[in-house]
């Protein structure tokens, strides 16, 4: 007796091949090994091409460079990552108990438990042009006494517009000034914001029931017919003169009121979010009466730059995001577990995938790197075949994919030959790229259905899935349309390693949670026009002792112009040298004063590059110094990132109900509410994975779903569970 119709009987583990090591895939491997009782029910097998997991968040070590941490782009979790930020905790609580020698924490490991590996911070700041020049705008969001386990708080639309009632209640004296630790985390009651607030408490009203639908009686429906008048009138109007301070809290609470406004009137509470999906979210805002400074403060930007939302990476043109994606990002800022953001105290790689992995290696996961998914191959409604290539093989047992660095199991930047096979050949060809020639090296496989696998779960990217996946869209117009009119953008990443600390750089002030602010993307277009400090993560790379630099920031955004199918990343790596290049000449020295050579005021270029750390070649001399810097485009298929432009709801494929019954999917390119690329996203969509496969894994555990009336989490329609 067959337990779906696709292999499997009765009495064995079923067979799940997971394709693609990234969160996505990751996390519904998590997910389907939880428990004993799950890990006597299934096989898991994750396929990963190259040499090491995390997608997006993979990082590499480079050995000639000082074991530094090479990333594919800035990376952190905010406080209202509901799903992602308990499952980190839960993995590092597993891993604590694991020995040594399954890649375990050593006792004295510096990332040995979650409070290590993820420091929280309470404060940030946008860059905020005005008047034609760049001016911080901080940003402060007192620790709210939440914890993780309080995740389920933030079920319902509801429960989320309260908290944003209460953080609003919290706002530090002053936004244009560092708070002190001892500073009082209020202030007088606004006189527009807060009794605006307070009605929408009164029309919110009822009891959440934890993570009930939205519209399901567990909250009033928001009705525009019975909203009072105060919430009718249009936003507080521009004064004629303002201070920096007045204008930033006027543009906040106008921007607030016309998102919640906006909320009662398209009826969210009951329609939902995705009713809003084909509208361009400057269109939604403009609707509801936003003025055009508000729109383009950083506080309206910020989610569009920190999400690559420009069509074909092109920043010269108008950003497009769903009206939906939008506002449930937005809305994420202000409803938090805790704190505003918890950073990694070591690289993406160290902090969120080795624990991963080695608990799932525990558990008795198998993960088969260098598999290179070429084809995936459909008969009728299943997945009968996937055609892979074995990139290289193993001399002996299995891949051990670690070096040590600074007692972290971290991650390389390049396969480590000596354990491989005809290692020569290897080390011409990048493993990580789709198109390498790999005829005289590699080794063709297929992988049949009721042999190799029960059910799979396609956790790769978009990118990837348009050569891989075409034989499903012959299949099923689903799948064709989205494969056809999903997007995606390739973005581009710098590091530069400073001989100045932060302070002497020109940073003011520290976060009350001890560390210096959290600066990110401003309201500027151009190329790496986010920014962030990762300085933390120079005492886990290998520098010499009398030359270690001081700094590390991280610069990242898309890259124009964008080419989609290039064999190769040469030209696009070139193109975001000279961006990033060019952003370090025209304004280094705005975004810090201590960028700026003195003895270059008459200079248009005052960007000092001398202060470049380079102790490998300390002969080199002002742009010289930039070569020994890191830079990176993403630009092939499984490294771009999923965009979210109106109307794209409709051709992401929901995880539920994946078209093929022994399939389902996984990836922040996938339906899963927010459908914002992210970790979050990729976390949210592998947990729905998980549940299509596994029927003990009931969809509504994921926080920030938000069904509507008769659009509730459910099970699959029709497959994996299928007898």
């Amino acid at each position: 007796m067959t337990t779906s119709g696709t292999g499997g009987t009765t009495g064995e583990k079923r067979k799940i091949a997971i394709l693609g090591g990234g969160i996505g895939g990751l996390t519904a491997a998590l997910d389907l090994t939880a428990t004993p009782e799950l890990r006597e029910k299934y096989e898991v097998t994750v396929h990963q091409m190259g040499w090491r997991l995390g997608g997006k968040c993979a990082t590499g070590r480079n050995p000639d460079m000082f074991d530094r941490i090479e990333e594919h782009g800035i990376h952190g979790f905010t406080g209202a990552y509901f799903n992602a930020l308990p499952m980190m905790k839960a993995a590092y609580e597993e891993w604590a108990t694991l020995d040594e020698t399954d890649y375990g924490p050593a006792p004295d490991h510096p990332l040995a438990t979650f409070e290590k590996a993820f420091p929280p911070r309470d404060s940030s700041f946008f860059w905020e042009l005005h008047d034609g020049r760049l001016k911080r705008w901080r940003i402060y969001r007192p620790p709210n006494g939440l914890t993780l386990e309080d995740a389920q708080k933030f079920g319902t639309l509801a429960s989320w517009l309260k908290f944003m009632k209460k953080a609003f209640a919290q706002r530090p004296p002053d936004p244009d000034e560092a708070p002190s630790p001892d500073a009082t985390p209020t202030q007088p009651r606004d006189e527009v914001l807060d009794p605006f607030l307070d009605e929408v408490e009164k029309e919110i009203g009822g009891a959440d029931a934890p993570n009930a639908p939205c519209g399901s009686g567990a909250a009033k429906d928001l009705d525009l017919g019975t909203m009072p008048d105060r919430l009718k009138q249009p936003p507080c109007a521009q004064k004629a003169e303002e201070t920096d301070a007045e204008r930033r809290d006027r543009i906040t609470r106008t921007l607030l009121e016309v998102i919640l406004r906006g909320l009662m009137i398209d009826d969210i509470e009951a329609k939902g979010f995705k009713s809003v999906d084909h509208e361009n979210f400057a269109d939604w805002l403009r609707r509801h009466g936003a003025p055009e400074d508000v729109m383009a403060s950083p506080l309206a930007v910020s989610p569009i730059n920190t999400t690559y939302q420009y069509p074909n990476g092109d920043y010269t043109r108008p950003p497009q995001m769903s009206a939906s994606a939008y506002l449930q990002w937005f809305l994420r800022g202000f409803v938090t577990l805790g704190h505003a953001f918890y950073l990694f105290a070591g690289g993406s790689g160290e902090t969120l995938v080795t624990p991963i992995y080695a608990i799932l290696r525990k558990r008795g996961v198998k993960f088969e790197f260098f598999h290179r998914v070429e084809s995936i191959e459909a008969e009728r409604d299943i997945v009968s075949e996937v055609k892979v290539t074995k990139q290289a093989s193993v001399k002996r047992g299995e891949y051990d994919p670690f070096v040590r660095v600074r007692g972290l199991h971290a991650w390389p930047h390049t396969p480590i030959y000596d354990q491989l096979e005809n290692a020569e050949a290897l080390k011409g060809v990048d493993l990580e790229n789709p198109y390498a020639d790999l005829e005289d090296i590699g080794e063709r496989l297929s992988l049949k259905v009721g042999e190799d696998f029960d059910h799979v779960v396609i956790a790769m990217p978009i990118g990837a899935l348009k050569l891989a996946a075409a034989p499903l869209g012959r299949r099923d117009a689903d799948w064709r349309a989205m494969l056809e009119g999903m997007t995606s953008i390739g973005t581009q990443n710098m590091q530069i390693w400073m001989s100045k600390s932060l302070e002497k750089l020109g940073e003011v002030g520290r976060d009350p949670a001890g560390g210096p602010w959290y600066f990110l993307a401003g309201n500027y277009r151009g190329g790496p026009h986010g920014h962030a400090d990762f300085s933390k993560y120079i005492e886990f790379e290998s520098w010499p002792a009398d030359a270690t630099p001081k700094t590390c920031i991280y610069f990242s955004g898309v890259l124009q112009p964008d080419g989609e199918n290039a064999p190769s990343r040469s030209a696009d790596d070139a193109r975001a040298k000279a961006e990033c290049l060019a952003l370090l000449k025209m304004a280094g020295s705005q975004l810090r004063p201590g960028f700026s050579n003195p003895a270059a005021t008459a200079s248009p270029f005052p960007m000092d590059f001398g202060l470049l750390a380079c102790p490998h070649d300390e002969s080199a001399k002002g742009l010289d110094r930039f070569d020994h810097q890191y830079w990176r485009s993403n630009t092939y298929p499984s490294e771009r990132y999923t965009s979210s432009p109106p109307g794209t709801k409709a051709l992401r494929l929901d995880p539920l109900d994946a078209k093929f019954r022994n399939a389902t999917v996984a990836g922040d390119w996938t339906d899963f509410g927010m459908n914002v690329g992210s970790f979050e996203g990729a976390c949210m969509s592998g947990k729905l994975a998980a549940s299509a496969i596994e029927p003990s894994l009931d969809p509504a555990r994921i926080v920030g779903l938000f069904p509507t009336k008769g659009d509730a989490p459910e099970t699959a329609k029709e497959g994996p569970h299928s007898s």
